[in-house]
């Protein structure tokens, strides 16, 4: 079902198959980097519930600054076409 749908959409969107454990090529992995090494680098939470919006809020500045967001795509698979 997934090969077919692909190939009856490959005209909408791409596929890139990444190996198993692969996070240098994972966006997400930077983002998370970013985070624990200028975000939540001083910040000692006490409980999960503080540590969820502080992250919650520190993603939304990260939301807001569009070369640091493709900062997070360079050397990965994903690129801008």
């Amino acid at each position: 079902k997934v090969k077919k749908f692909t190939e009856e959409n490959k005209k909408r969107f791409v596929i890139y198959y990444l190996p198993s454990y692969s996070p240098k090529l994972n966006p997400d992995e930077h983002v998370w980097g970013y985070l624990k090494s200028h975000g939540l680098k001083d910040h000692q939470a006490r409980s999960t519930l503080e540590l969820k919006k502080l992250t919650l809020s520190k993603m939304k500045k990260i939301q807001k600054k569009k070369l640091l967001l493709k900062s997070f795509f360079y050397n990965s698979y994903v690129t801008q076409s």
